[in-house]
C-alpha cells in the first residue's frame, strides 16, 4: 500500500518564496541599486544577525528595485519568508541607513446609518 501525498500547506513549505517590502514615499534607500547590491547589503545585515531557520542561515536569494521604490525579494522557502516578514524592521534597519517602512494601511468598511430613519 503506498503513502498518501503530503498536503498542499506541507508542500508550500519547501517552495521558494517571495515578498515586497513597501518603502516610505519620501525615502528611496536602494536607488540605482542593481539587484545584487541589494541582495549583498540585506544578506550582510542577516549575516551580523546570524539568524537562522530550521538550522539553515536565513539568506535572501534575489531581489529587484521596483519603479515604486519598494522592492521585491525572492528566498528559500516559505519559513524564511515569514522569518524575514515577521522580523523586517530590525534586518532592514541594518541593512540600510535610510530605510523607512511606510506605514500599514488598512481598509475600513462603514455603513451609513441615518440617525433619523423614519421610525418611532
Amino acid at each position: 500500500m503506498s503513502t498518501p501525498p503530503p498536503m498542499n500547506s506541507k508542500i508550500n513549505l519547501f517552495k521558494s518564496a517571495s515578498h515586497i517590502i513597501h518603502n516610505s514615499p519620501n525615502k528611496e534607500p536602494f536607488k540605482g541599486m542593481l539587484g545584487k547590491a541589494i541582495v549583498q547589503s540585506i544578506n550582510a545585515a542577516l549575516i551580523a544577525l546570524q539568524e537562522k531557520v530550521d538550522r539553515k542561515p536565513v539568506r535572501v536569494q534575489g531581489a529587484m528595485l521596483l519603479k515604486s521604490g519598494d522592492f521585491h525579494i525572492n528566498m528559500d522557502n516559505c519559513l524564511m519568508k515569514n522569518w524575514l516578514v515577521e522580523d523586517k524592521h530590525v534586518w532592514l534597519t541594518i541593512s540600510h541607513k535610510d530605510f523607512e517602512m511606510a506605514q500599514t494601511k488598512h481598509p475600513v468598511l462603514f455603513n451609513y446609518v441615518p440617525a433619523d430613519s423614519g421610525k418611532s
